[in-house]
């Protein structure tokens, strides 16, 4: 079947120019650098029974029989709208090892989808019938980490909130990736690493798609109080390493050239029981 709304990842496929600030010098697991593909897709407000329940049963389906014994497929996650401007968007998240497995598991899905339902006309039957749930509205990115990732520690199971912030990215010619990097590990160590509220953060940059000045930061809350929270302590753990404010400043100054000030925030809601 390669109509399915999984068969638009191959849009992907077709080329890429990777990001100039990629991942370097990575020495731990969680700076591991992976690629990171976000499929957007919408609901579909015109279904007569919109059942969360009968869609979720159906996407569970396939993450079983499929995506679950996609070795190239490192994780997946699956997040609905929640503070975003459109209520009908629908994330699919996936990590792989390196470029060329994008492309790999786009076949393999193939191969176990045939496998998984081998009579053609029912493999037809599911697909039009989770297809069903979605407009025929989509969009692609594809990503690359950078260093500075802290990892998830004990959500597994649990619906957890996902901040995204999207910034623009500056080009300064007196810039250089050594130092936004350092100045970004700096900032991690002293802030996001020490943040209680911040259950995950994952920061990765553009390899592929409509804007390349995009560098996108997400965090992992438990809930939107903790995201408040969040926030504050970050502002309380900033001023607590940089209390000399002519060197906080200094600091301001060398990191706000990477930037060109505009940023936007999205917030989203995990369904875990689709989750890789």
């Amino acid at each position: 079947m390669e109509t399915n709304h999984y068969s638009k990842m191959a849009v992907l496929l077709l080329a890429a120019l990777l990001f100039h600030f990629s991942a370097m010098g990575q020495t731990s697991k969680e700076d591991e650098k992976v690629y990171i593909t976000i499929t957007k897709m919408h609901k579909n407000l015109g279904l007569k029974d919109p059942s969360v329940d009968k869609w979720k049963a159906g996407e569970k389906e396939y993450l079983d029989k499929v995506i679950k014994k996609n070795d190239l497929i490192l994780s997946r996650d699956v997040c609905t709208h929640y503070l975003t401007d459109d209520n009908t968007e629908i994330l699919f998240v996936q990590t792989y090892k390196n470029w060329g497995d994008i492309e790999k598991a786009w076949e393999k899905n193939r191969e176990l989808e045939k496998a998984a339902w081998p009579d053609e006309k029912k493999r037809e039957a599911f697909f039009k019938d989770l297809d069903q749930y979605y407009d025929t509205k989509h969009s692609d990115e594809i990503y690359v980490s950078i260093p500075g990732m802290k990892e998830d520690k004990g959500l597994e199971g649990k619906s957890i909130f996902y901040h995204m912030r999207i910034s623009h990215l500056a080009f300064p010619e007196k810039g250089s990736e050594k130092e936004f990097m350092e100045l970004s590990d700096q900032f991690n160590k002293a802030v996001v690493y020490k943040n209680p509220y911040v259950k995950a953060y994952y920061p990765f940059v553009h390899a592929w798609g409509s804007d390349k000045r995009q560098l996108v930061e997400v965090i992992a809350v438990e809930s939107l109080a903790d995201l408040e929270n969040a926030y504050k302590k970050m502002e309380e753990l900033y001023k607590e390493n940089w209390k000399d404010e002519n060197k906080r400043k200094a600091f301001e100054e060398k990191s706000d050239k990477y930037f060109t000030g505009f940023h936007a925030d999205y917030i989203y809601k995990s369904v875990p029981e689709l989750k890789k």
